[in-house]
């Protein structure tokens, strides 16, 4: 059912008696409906299927909703069926949802649960099998059996995790109670507590901290290695990986974290982790992007069980620096964000985890003379860490080269809030610091980061994020993933009223100060004559 579809059935719900046809398309801004036509039908397939009343016209009437449910439900049902409320997404993402969840389904079935006419469902259907080819799932069509899909274990759970994120991205929902809640949904309402604990612990007793990306994707896909499990469905490392003839950078640190983790969740779910899954978790949490150490010693450690891909790094900083003339090894923090973004990477490309960079194009039309020192880079990467680089991972090289060139130490103190990656933030980062004057970004935060907000000294946060007019106790100022000129004409206005209360604040204690020069010597001798 498409969003007009849905606002018609909410206002027919909250009307009481027979509603014109008139009055139906001129509040949801369409053209004359004719209840006899398609739209009707639809409505009584759903109404029907899920027992919540049915549609009865009349000439010269129009049309009334007889209600054996209320809103609530009906709305229920309506999200259940069109995972929507509505958040926009396409429908070859809810045919996707269908086919991997069920392995196959009528192409009828397919009509009536979307309500979508046959064309409609046809097309949908024909980008989903775009979709799901790239993620290594076969999809079939054969008379009397409709669409059906063909894979193993572990590419199912990738490409769920695929769907889900991409689904998340395009509804724009942020946030950790509002992922947690959408992530159950998604997976039958699976409980994540245990998950979220194990996870938690990870971090404190690693000393590390995920990347709101590497956070979401490690939840996803240990709740479903879970849930999985349960449903004695395990899945199996293919075996045309490449680090299956040997032992990839840091593996034995990755164990480390993989046997801690299962041993949280076999207490917490009260359960047995196979010999095959114990590896799945292995390369999960090996993927999973971390963002930084929170200690030095995590640090090293971290370090040390990576020493090759510390190699490499310092290979690719000196090799971009001398090609672009900059001394790019003084940068420490350089150093760390590629180490933990080549690890994550490398790990990725090798299980078949797909990830696309949203700003290649405006990478390498705004930024060529980086992006080509980057992909020079690339080729070390490519030879010493036996991976394939393609344009959206030089991409993100660029992103973070380009984030060190830029960076400058600068005046009014800001928090960036972006949950699309290290390198999209950092770039923002640099970007404002650039353009901007008396500013400083004193932190890059995501929409989990509520308590380092609340503590911050910051004075406003610049949120790529659509989170509000405020979000965590501080104002924000809404802009877009790449700085545009009215984004920095928003932050420079807000900079006017900031520095305002500032004075304000300032003029006020210099007053203060003047009235108590005033009062305590009068105070001092009138307590003395008292």
């Amino acid at each position: 059912m498409q969003k007009r579809q849905y606002k018609i059935l909410k206002l027919l719900y909250r009307s009481d008696g027979f509603v014109t046809v008139e009055r139906l398309a001129a509040d949801v801004q369409c053209s004359l409906i004719r209840p006899s036509g398609t739209t009707s039908s639809s409505w009584e397939v759903f109404l029907k299927e899920h027992g919540l009343g049915r549609i009865v016209s009349k000439s010269n009437k129009g049309v009334c909703l007889i209600k054996d449910k209320d809103w609530d439900t009906a709305k229920q049902a309506w999200n259940d069926v069109n995972q929507m409320e509505l958040y926009g997404t396409d429908k070859h993402f809810q045919i996707l949802e269908l086919l991997l969840k069920q392995r196959s389904i009528q192409k009828m079935k397919l009509e009536q649960r979307l309500l979508i006419s046959r064309l409609d469902a046809e097309k949908a259907a024909s980008q989903a099998s775009v979709w799901l080819t790239a993620h290594h799932v076969a999809v079939t069509c054969k008379r009397g059996q409709g669409l059906q899909i063909e894979c193993s274990e572990y590419y199912w759970r990738m490409a769920m995790w695929e769907l889900f994120a991409d689904i998340s991205r395009k509804r724009q929902e942020f946030g950790d109670q509002t992922l947690k809640n959408q992530t159950e949904k998604f997976l039958w309402g699976f409980d994540m507590a245990g998950v979220a604990g194990a996870i938690a612990g990870l971090q404190k007793e690693f000393g590390i901290h995920y990347s709101f990306d590497g956070y979401q994707q490690l939840s996803f896909l240990l709740s479903l290695c879970v849930l999985r499990i349960r449903k004695k469905e395990y899945a199996e490392i293919p075996a045309d990986f490449e680090h299956q003839g040997a032992e990839w950078q840091g593996a034995e640190y990755d164990r480390s974290m993989a046997g801690a983790c299962m041993e949280s969740l076999k207490k917490y779910y009260n359960m047995v982790f196979p010999e095959g899954e114990g590896q799945f978790a292995v390369l999960v949490l090996g993927a999973a992007e971390i963002q930084e150490f929170t200690g030095e010693a995590s640090r090293q450690t971290y370090m040390e069980a990576n020493q090759n891909i510390c190699r490499v790094t310092d290979k690719v900083i000196s090799i971009t620096g001398n090609i672009l003339g900059q001394g790019l090894d003084r940068d420490d923090y350089l150093f760390d964000s590629l180490l933990l973004y080549m690890k994550s990477k490398t790990l990725k490309l090798r299980c078949g985890i797909l990830e696309e960079n949203p700003l290649k194009e405006v990478v390498k039309s705004k930024y060529p003379n980086i992006y080509a020192a980057a992909w020079s880079a690339s080729l070390v990467i490519e030879s010493e860490l036996e991976v394939r680089i393609g344009e959206d991972e030089v991409a993100y090289l660029a992103l973070y080269i380009g984030g060190a060139i830029e960076r400058l130490n600068v005046g009014v103190e800001v928090c960036i809030l972006c949950n699309h990656g290290i390198g999209i933030s950092r770039i923002l980062k640099e970007q404002i610091e650039r353009s901007i004057q008396n500013i400083n970004v004193v932190d890059v935060l995501t929409t989990r980061d509520t308590c380092k907000i609340q503590r911050s000294q910051c004075d406003f946060l610049i949120s790529s994020v659509p989170v509000g007019d405020v979000f965590a106790g501080r104002d924000v100022v809404q802009i877009g993933n790449v700085l545009q000129p009215w984004d920095i004409q928003q932050i420079q206005n807000n900079m006017k009223q900031i520095r305002k209360k500032k004075m304000r604040r300032i003029a006020a204690k210099t007053e203060l100060r003047r009235i108590s020069c005033f009062i305590r010597p009068w105070y001092t001798i009138s307590g003395k004559n008292t």
